[in-house]
């Protein structure tokens, strides 16, 4: 079960990249993917099974992106969906 599933992100604001850290309390297949305020796809961060254990992903911003941006992200473990916001700073 990952009910107890915790998961940060840091730092948040971020200006060039910024780094997802969870916990799993067993193997599991974790899908992360980041999407703008009107839900289109931006990246695929990670998408694999991972040990259990405490793992971090980093996540460099593309330049091409420009100015302060609000993000939403979907952390999905073993189709079970967490959500939460970051925040591009300028």
């Amino acid at each position: 079960s990952h009910a107890d599933f915790s998961h940060h992100v840091y730092p948040n604001p971020f200006s060039d990249n910024t780094v997802i850290s969870f916990k799993l309390e067993q193997k599991a297949q974790v899908d992360i993917t980041l999407f703008d305020l009107t839900g289109r796809k931006v990246a695929d961060i990670a998408s694999k099974r991972f040990d259990k254990g405490i793992h971090e992903v980093v996540w460099s911003f593309p330049n091409k992106i420009l100015g302060a941006m609000t993000f939403y992200y979907i952390i999905s473990v073993d189709g079970k969906k967490y959500s939460g916001k970051m925040i591009k700073m300028p």
